[in-house]
């Protein structure tokens, strides 16, 4: 029950009378309906635009905030936080 499951080991018996035949490969057999590797088939759709990019629009509220790291200063900071779990404790 633990562990990785393994296949049994299955008596080739051709190594009954032959000591030592080797690990058995089944055999490989042509198939003459082969084609090589599948690939599906590349139909025009005459509604293709390209790569696909969103608009471009103008925003009035943007600026650049070329200071990001002077602000007003403040006294407290406040956290919420939630939990599911009752053992914690501040």
């Amino acid at each position: 029950m633990d562990g990785e499951w393994e296949a049994p080991q299955i008596a080739n018996p051709k190594c009954e009378s032959a000591p030592g035949c080797g690990v058995w490969q089944r055999p490989m057999i042509d198939n003459p309906n082969y084609k090589g590797k599948w690939k599906p088939p590349m139909i025009d759709n005459p509604n293709y635009q390209g790569i696909w990019k969103p608009r471009k629009i103008p925003n009035p509220d943007f600026f650049e905030d070329l200071e990001p790291f002077k602000m007003t200063p403040f006294s407290a900071i406040g956290l919420e936080l939630w939990s599911m779990t009752s053992d914690i404790f501040f």
